[in-house]
This record gives structure tokens, C-alpha cells and sequence, in this order.
């Protein structure tokens, strides 16, 4: 018996383990892809809902310094689309995760 709970909080361990992994590669896919740029193509972040808006459903924009130094816009100022908050983001990206280790599909294809 204490061997097979301790069996199952490894395996649960390690599921945890591997699920915040994934995550995390899923989001760093989205930031490395989309540095959060008004004019970019939908993404994961935006299929899930994770913009920030304002009553009307429009999207928030904020004004963020430019802070990378390889960049011909380096200290400029550029509108960036508002997110929700990056534990929101995290839980998202662990849901993926979960989602994809754990079934067969997502639910979104079928024959019709």
C-alpha cells in the first residue's frame, strides 16, 4: 500500500512536471512568434480569449518602450496589445497541456 501511493505521487509528480514543461514551450512559441505586435495574425492567446477588452469588446493597446537592443527601433515607443494577466496565461498554456496528454482530440474537428 505505501509502496503504490508512493508509486502514484511520483507518477503525479512527474505528470505535473512534464504538464508545466509543455506548457511553458506553448507559450514561449506564442511570445517568441508574436512579440506582442498589433498587427500580427491571430494566435492561441487570441482563440482563447486572453486579450484584454473594453466594454464594447474592443481591444485594449498599450504603449510599451521598445527594450531590445538588436532592434533599429530600440528605445522607440509602439502600441502592444493589453493581455490578461501571465497567470492567466500560464493556466491556459497548463490546460493545453493537460488537454493534450490526456485525450484524443480537442473537440474542434469532426466530419461534418
Amino acid at each position: 500500500s505505501d509502496s503504490t501511493d508512493g508509486l502514484m505521487g511520483e507518477m503525479l509528480f512527474q505528470l505535473l512536471f512534464i504538464a508545466h514543461i509543455l506548457g511553458c514551450i506553448w507559450h514561449s512559441i506564442f511570445v517568441n512568434n508574436d512579440p506582442y505586435d498589433t498587427r500580427s495574425s491571430p494566435n492561441w492567446l487570441s482563440y482563447a480569449g486572453l486579450y484584454e477588452t473594453d466594454a464594447n469588446g474592443t481591444v485594449k493597446t498599450e504603449w510599451v518602450e521598445n527594450t531590445d537592443e538588436a532592434s533599429d527601433h530600440f528605445g522607440e515607443f509602439e502600441e502592444r496589445i493589453k493581455y490578461v494577466s501571465m497567470s492567466l496565461q500560464y493556466a491556459n498554456s497548463i490546460y493545453w497541456a493537460f488537454t493534450t496528454m490526456t485525450t484524443v482530440g480537442y473537440g474542434d474537428i469532426n466530419t461534418a
